[in-house]
C-alpha cells in the first residue's frame, strides 16, 4: 500500500515541478525529432535508480506482481512519485513509441502527447480544448 488512509502529509510541489521540467527538457526535443540532452537523461535515469528501491515483488490472489513501498513522510511520499515518473518516463523511452510523440501545434499550449490516431496526423493534444479554440481562432480570420 501506498496512501495510509490517515496520510496527513503532501508531496512536495516545488520537487514534482522540477521534475516534470526535466522530462519536458528530455521530450520536447523528441517530439521534434531531435537528441534529448544528456544532462535530462542523466537525471532521469538517476531518479529512475532510486524511483525502483520503492517497487516491492508481492504476490497478489498467488501471483506475482510489482507494488509499491508504504511512504511514511512528506519526503518519501515526493520520492516514491517522482520515482514512479521516472520509471514510467524510462519505458517511454525505451518503448519504440517515441515516432508517436508530438508537441500540441495550438499557439498558448505546450503540451507533449502520444498521436495514436489512424494516419498520426494528429495537431493538437486535445481536439475538444486546443482543436476548437485553434479552429474558432482561424474562423474568427476568415470573417
Amino acid at each position: 500500500m501506498v496512501f495510509e488512509a490517515s496520510m496527513s502529509y503532501q508531496p512536495d510541489l516545488e520537487a514534482l515541478i522540477a521534475f516534470r521540467e526535466c522530462l519536458y527538457a528530455a521530450f520536447y526535443p523528441l517530439s521534434l525529432g531531435q537528441v534529448a540532452p544528456d544532462q535530462a537523461l542523466q537525471r532521469i535515469n538517476l531518479t529512475f535508480q532510486q524511483g525502483v528501491a520503492w517497487r516491492v515483488l508481492r504476490s497478489v490472489d498467488g501471483v506475482p506482481g510489482w507494488a509499491w513501498k508504504s511512504c511514511a513522510s512528506s519526503h518519501e511520499l515526493t520520492a516514491m512519485l517522482i520515482g514512479r515518473l521516472a520509471i514510467e518516463a524510462t519505458q517511454l523511452l525505451v518503448s519504440g513509441n517515441l515516432r508517436e510523440l508530438k508537441s500540441c501545434t495550438a499557439t498558448d499550449c505546450d503540451w507533449l502527447f502520444l498521436d495514436s490516431s489512424k494516419n498520426k496526423l494528429r495537431k493538437w493534444c486535445q481536439m475538444s480544448v486546443c482543436g476548437s479554440r485553434e479552429k474558432l481562432s482561424r474562423l474568427k480570420q476568415v470573417l
